[in-house]
């Protein structure tokens, strides 16, 4: 299994050259990883390694050898993208909260459906960050 070493003033990464989010320009750099086995620099057969880039926002990008390219790793929270899912989602549990209302039922009971709706949400974010 891969271990990850955290860059050091002395290490730098070759294959990544963004320096600031795409979407929202944040440039605090909050993480960055090279992938290790054991004490060792992990190298793929075309002799580039695998790295990361995280920054403040969230966003994170990664450059994988196998395909000679970098990807998204996560997105920016601060991303008009990720504003209008955080919108659609404050408008479903509203939606839930009145239908909840309209249907009588009690105020944990809606509780625990706004809740719900949350945890979907959570775990759609955790598996698009996993992509």
């Amino acid at each position: 299994m891969p271990v990850h070493l955290r860059i050091s003033d002395i290490m730098e990464l070759k294959y990544i050259n963004i320096k600031k989010c795409p979407q929202c320009g944040c440039s605090e750099v909050v993480n960055e990883i090279i992938e290790t086995s054991g004490q060792q620099i992990r190298y793929h057969l075309n002799g580039k390694r695998w790295e990361q880039r995280e920054f403040a926002c969230g966003y994170a990008v990664r450059f994988d050898p196998n395909f000679n390219e970098m990807s998204e790793e996560r997105h920016c929270r601060n991303s008009i993208r990720e504003q209008e899912i955080q919108d659609k989602l404050k408008e479903l549990i509203q939606g839930v909260e009145k239908s909840g209302q309209e249907l009588g039922l009690c105020s944990s009971t809606i509780t625990n459906m706004t809740r719900c709706v949350s945890r979907v949400d959570a775990t759609m974010n955790l598996q698009s960050q996993n992509k």
